[in-house]
């Protein structure tokens, strides 16, 4: 570790008791100051408002006979047992950049179409091809989105018990174990504040400042400066007079704003020299309307790292986030600091816009009635058919939880008799006026509903105004039906940043009708098929006599196609090998041949195996 030895040189020591520094130069020993980190002495020479406090900690962090004693070892063996390593190798570090670009990435993603929106058993009702393994439309909803992506980028920490974490493996050791924590803690904390406060640093001794200049030292000379413990361990570390660390310009400062935070990190210094000697980063804001930057921390940030069970050490993918409220800009900077209480220049500024992107939470959807059968429903239902003059229509009662809606949109999808449901299509878009509130859901059981009405698609639709738990958040009548049609419904509920939320579970009503179904005229069956070439031009024999894999058939793809019947489906076949899944179970007609389940089989010669003929 290289110092700063224009002036003087100024040298932070780790925790301990009674140590003494000497500084060598060509040979030369010279004592220095003997006592340093001594408690006695260090708490003597406290100062300041937290100065009890400190003193708290000192005495929690010296290793008394008493404490050895508790602990059945001597100094030696605490140290051997507290600061013990698996091993001497530098462990790989992985930067937290990619994973904090992809925090952004998943945090913004929305479904792509209809069918992402929809739940996951509404579109698998409405699918031909049910791609087994494929993603859930669940995992679209932000609170999925979330947990899956905290499981992505969660470690698994080194699991080996080592240190004095082995103390908790001994019968009775969880008292050893929760002592000898509370010694390091102490030493801990009295390290870093050591590294962030420079007065409280010499006061107790971690800190100690030399004055060379009278040595008239040349440049390029070394010094060495030499640590002492208590029991005559001792430390080196060398400085050349006349050689510098600079800080360098922080850089890869980068952020994005997303519901009222904005999380922040920024790479590492390149040089091991300049990591050694960094203390933190201070980080500054200005918001927008402001004209000058203010630090936003006291202490420095530092970049932490965890080591996983693949003995990797990985970095913290957010070092630091801040609060603003949604809607507004701010503008950040960062600079470092290191042990001497030198600062780097300011890196340079990122602008970053923060965003409201957490839609409200899926609208609850009561199930759907028919005007035609409502005896036994509820009040609310029965006004609604009320106040619409007696209409045929079905009403769906809306619930939401969220004070953050500002819209709602009704989807349905049509099925005629006994067909199938087309897709979903938005029939309604009603705004909502929210009850006011303090930003939580606050449901009164004695409050009567106060509602609010307006015409939409030739029907009256309700809203409730108030905050009340005998009626829904909004009730819509769908007017526009017909006999002999089966209807679903969802509903998704908007904030005012235009974030959609997930799509409500499906309700459905049935319309009757008293036509009786015509008769068929005629019966249909057909099978799917797969285009195959035509080679029916080629000589007899063997086209091809190995299996045909799709390879080889996008090879054949000039070939003219083998003709088949009018209206044969070959439309399922292509979806299914577009999604990369297969149907059905292709089988030769030998019962030598053992049983093929894979789409790389096309056709098949009798009794032969698989070959391609002509």
């Amino acid at each position: 570790m290289r110092l700063y030895p224009y002036g003087p040189v100024r040298l932070a020591i780790a925790a301990g008791t009674g140590y003494k520094l000497y500084r060598v130069v060509n040979g030369q020993r010279e004592l220095l100051k003997e006592q340093l980190l001594s408690p006695d002495e260090a708490v003597e020479n406290l100062t300041g408002d937290n100065a009890d406090v400190i003193k708290d900690l000192f005495q929690y962090a010296e290793l008394t006979a008493d404490k050895l004693a508790s602990l059945g070892m001597t100094a030696e063996q605490f140290r051997n047992l507290a600061y013990s390593t698996d091993t001497l190798e530098s462990r790989p570090r992985v930067a937290g950049k990619q994973d904090f670009l992809r925090m952004k990435e998943t945090l913004i993603t929305i479904p792509a179409d209809v069918k992402q929106k929809m739940p996951e058993t509404d579109r698998m009702l409405s699918s031909t091809i049910h791609v087994m393994g494929a993603q859930d439309n669940e995992a679209l909803a932000l609170a999925s989105s979330k947990t899956a992506l905290w499981k992505s980028l969660s470690l698994v920490t080194a699991e080996p018990a080592r240190g004095i974490n082995s103390l908790g493996l001994v019968p009775g050791g969880d008292a050893a174990l929760s002592l000898v924590k509370s010694v390091l803690e102490a030493r801990q904390q009295l390290s870093t504040l050591s590294f962030v406060n420079d007065e409280f640093a010499e006061e107790a001794g971690f800190l100690f400042r030399d004055d060379i200049s009278h040595l008239n030292l040349s440049d390029g000379t070394a010094i060495s400066y030499v640590l002492e413990t208590p029991d005559g361990f001792e430390h080196t570390m060398v400085v050349t007079r006349g050689t510098q660390n600079k800080l360098s310009k922080p850089q890869g400062l980068l952020g994005y704003g997303m519901d009222g935070k904005v999380p922040l990190r920024w790479d590492q210094p390149e040089d091991p020299a300049e990591r050694s000697i960094l203390s933190g980063y201070f980080i500054e804001r200005k918001l927008d309307g402001e004209d000058e930057f203010t630090q936003l921390n006291e202490e420095p940030v530092v970049a932490t790292y965890t080591l996983d069970e693949t003995g990797i050490y990985f970095e913290t993918p957010v070092l630091h986030e801040d609060t603003v409220e949604n809607g507004r800009t701010a503008e950040y900077r960062i600079r470092s600091i290191d042990i001497f209480g030198r600062t780097s220049e300011y890196s340079d500024a990122v602008s970053i816009k923060v965003e409201k992107v957490t839609p409200p939470n899926a609208p609850a959807v009561e199930p759907a009635v028919l005007s035609d059968y409502a005896e036994g429903a509820s009040q609310a239902v029965s006004d609604a058919i009320s106040l619409n003059g007696g209409k045929r229509g079905i009403v769906l009662p809306v619930y939401t939880d969220s004070p953050d809606t500002v819209r709602f949109t009704v989807y349905r999808a049509v099925a005629v008799g006994a067909g199938g449901f087309g897709d979903p299509q938005p029939i309604a878009d009603l705004t909502y006026d929210n009850p006011p509130g303090d930003g939580t859901v606050e449901i009164k059981q004695d409050v009567p509903p106060t509602l609010t009405r307006r015409k939409l698609n030739g029907a009256v639709q309700f809203q409730l105004a108030n905050r009340s738990s005998r009626h829904p958040d909004l009730i819509y009548f769908d007017a526009d039906i017909k006999e002999g049609q089966t209807y679903k419904y969802w509903v998704s509920a908007w904030d005012s940043w235009n974030n959609e939320s997930a799509w409500s579970r499906s309700v459905s009503a049935a319309v009757r009708t008293d036509k009786e179904p015509d008769v068929p005229d005629s019966l249909r069956i057909t099978m799917a098929a797969r285009e195959l070439p035509d080679i029916s031009a080629e000589p007899p024999g063997l086209y091809y006599k190995d299996v045909v894999s799709l390879v080889v058939l996008k090879a054949m793809s000039g070939l003219p196609k083998r003709p088949l019947p009018a209206d044969t489906d070959v439309d399922i076949v292509i979806d299914a090998e577009t999604q990369g899944v297969d149907i059905g179970t292709f089988m030769t007609e030998s019962s030598v041949m053992p049983r093929v389940i894979d789409k790389a089989v096309q056709a098949t010669c009798p009794g032969t195996g698989t070959c391609l003929c002509s």
